[in-house]
């Protein structure tokens, strides 16, 4: 079973561009946009519709449940648990997401980050031989939120940093899968 973001199955220079098929989903953190291609996940949006930028790479978008259904259980186990199922970006729940390969780097060591822990974006950068605002602009990058979990990317002293969804969602996300803010400073 292969696992992590793999490559685009559509090649970059076809003009071709896949179905992007979308399904919104009620939840105690707002209401989560999914959409997914017929090679994987592509989207999570929390509290928003697709970015404007979803129609540079997808084109026809469509409402359809029923393809999304394996990543709304997946999405439902996350919510029920705050464990990110495993199967995640393997051939079971497959990930399409589009990025450069530094940002497929960056996201892939996100999916290692168990829940109830976090790392710094510098030992993230250290990992990949970068730097921590090379990080956080793949982060910002991430389509995938909560299940690609970039709200588990911390500051070196333990402060929240950024994130996309706003501030107070990160707390509630970390919160949610029990970290606790007054024991991270100091710790990187």
């Amino acid at each position: 079973m292969k696992s992590g973001i793999a490559a685009a199955k559509t090649p970059a220079h076809t003009k071709l561009k896949p179905t992007l098929y979308t399904h919104r989903v009620p939840t105690q953190f707002g209401t989560v946009t999914l959409g997914a291609t017929s090679a994987g996940l592509a989207h999570l949006q929390i509290g928003k519709d697709l970015p404007p930028e979803a129609a540079k790479h997808f084109y026809p978008i469509v409402e359809d449940a029923v393809s999304l259904a394996p990543y709304v259980l997946a999405l439902e186990k996350y919510l029920a648990s705050g464990d990110i199922p495993q199967a995640l970006g393997t051939d079971v729940l497959p990930l399409d997401m589009r990025g450069t390969p530094f940002q497929k780097a960056c996201w892939n060591a996100l999916l290692r980050i168990p829940r109830g822990s976090v790392r710094s974006y510098q030992s993230i950068a250290n990992e990949l031989g970068s730097c921590a605002r090379a990080v956080g602009q793949a982060n910002g990058a991430n389509p995938v939120a909560i299940l690609v979990p970039c709200h588990r990317v911390i500051g070196s002293d333990g402060s929240l940093a950024g994130y996309g969804g706003g501030m107070e969602m990160k707390r509630r996300l970390l919160e949610f899968e029990g970290v606790h803010f007054a024991e991270q400073r100091g710790l990187f």
